[in-house]
């Protein structure tokens, strides 16, 4: 009994933390829709809030510049994706199509996000990378990129790296021979090539990284 009544009070605490997310993801929204410069510590709230609020932005003026064309404004998807935005940034709005678009991704095999995905194989890439230029072994090239790559929103720990490139090495090395081709074009002297593969992955890195404040 005892068991039982602790699994429903975690499953109210996980429940009231989900809740919690939606209200502060909702409420930044609107402050940054706003011009406000309130910010969030979680960054999972600022990537949701931010990149929810750009997209906002970016359909404002279409649907202003078509107001009065419903049948050119159809065709852009601009009031589509306005919808869309609105059932994810107001309370209740649980009759949208998108909801089951959602259920069906939760129901699904994906372990990453196509972001969190492609953070994890360029990571990898690098690596590799590094690994070639510096002549040695991956667990030293980990160590290298991690210490010299990372953001306090997606910390990257050498192992987190190594692991990476053992289930994505396919893939990774298409990133690998990138920006090793990057490194080379930089020049510099002898025995700088490491540390250019260093430059040009933390180049690339950086807009997957970085989320807005």
């Amino acid at each position: 009994m005892l068991k039982k009544l602790t699994a429903k009070q975690d499953q109210k605490i996980e429940a009231e933390a989900r809740a919690q997310f939606a209200t502060d993801v909702i409420n930044l929204y609107h402050a940054k829709m706003e011009r406000s410069e309130d910010t969030h510590p979680d960054p999972d709230v600022r990537a949701v809030a931010c990149g929810l609020a750009a997209l906002k932005q970016a359909i404002d003026p279409v649907l202003q510049r078509h107001q009065h064309n419903p049948e050119v404004l159809i065709r852009t998807g601009a009031a589509a994706a306005n919808e869309i935005i609105n059932a994810l940034t107001t309370t209740g709005r649980r009759d949208h199509p998108l909801w089951k678009h959602i259920c069906s991704l939760q129901t699904s095999l994906h372990l990453a996000t196509p972001g969190a995905q492609q953070r994890r194989t360029m990571f990898a890439g690098i690596a590799l990378a590094y690994q070639e230029a510096a002549g040695g072994d991956l667990r030293p090239a980990t160590v290298a990129v991690s210490a010299s790559i990372n953001a306090p929103d997606f910390p990257v720990n050498a192992e987190q790296l190594r692991q990476w490139v053992r289930r994505n090495e396919k893939a990774a090395r298409v990133h690998a021979k990138r920006f090793l081709a990057d490194a080379k074009a930089l020049g510099g002297p002898a025995g700088s090539l490491p540390h250019c593969v260093i430059i040009v992955g933390r180049k690339a890195m950086k807009p997957l990284l970085v989320i807005p404040s």
